[in-house]
């Protein structure tokens, strides 16, 4: 089960990562490209990060969402390599803190309680990316964008009517999907008929979680 990234504690990392590095993204903003070098990590401050990957085929799809008190470039550390694999994009108005990556994993390497934070995001990152690699094994557009919806209202958190914390600007919903605009704005005009979503001016939200 995801936890809602609202009930993350932002300890150990608020008092780590340097307040100087504190960047604000606009909705839409590219934090990281695929296929740039990058030496940092990134710890979320604020906002909603969601990290898409395309495939060989030119297909994009949405491999990660980040939220207040996660990290994001943890898994270069496993190759070694400064190429970011992933376009990292910031789903809301989103502030990042930052610090070189080499510094940050020595500290890890130090401190058990650092290590332990890691290894609960990792882990968390993990259960996430499943359930996005889930979602492109539906059958139809309409159950793959409300599968995607669904993710992104379980990691972000609900109101308390059950609708999503957090809308996707329906633009995004392509590059999150794969699938092509046409079929997605069809899916969402049923899918908002059955009111399973609501469209408003930030983007889509899912209206109550239905798996």
């Amino acid at each position: 089960m995801i936890a809602p990234t609202h009930h993350q504690n932002l300890a150990p990392w608020d008092g780590l990562f340097p307040e100087a590095t504190r960047v604000s993204y606009r909705s839409g903003e590219d934090i990281v490209s695929a296929g740039h070098e990058v030496d940092r990590i990134f710890w979320v401050e604020k906002g909603a990060v969601v990290e898409t990957r395309t495939d060989n085929a030119g297909t994009s799809h949405a491999v990660n969402l980040s939220g207040p008190g996660s990290l994001i470039g943890m898994r270069l550390t496993s190759t070694g390599s400064g190429i970011h694999e992933v376009r990292a994009t910031a789903l809301t108005e989103t502030v990042l803190r930052s610090m070189p990556r080499d510094e940050f994993l020595g500290l890890a390497m130090r401190r058990g309680d650092l290590a332990s934070a890691v290894m609960h995001d990792l882990a968390r990152r993990t259960e996430i990316a499943r359930r996005l690699s889930d979602s492109c094994n539906c059958t139809s557009t309409s159950r793959h964008v409300l599968d995607v919806l669904e993710v992104v209202s379980l990691t972000f958190g609900q109101d308390a009517a059950g609708t999503s914390a957090v809308a996707v600007p329906a633009a995004m919903l392509e590059r999150m999907t794969g699938c092509p605009w046409l079929l997605i704005r069809s899916s969402l005009s049923d899918l908002q008929l059955n009111g399973q979503v609501e469209l408003g001016s930030e983007g889509v939200r899912v209206r109550a979680l239905v798996s």
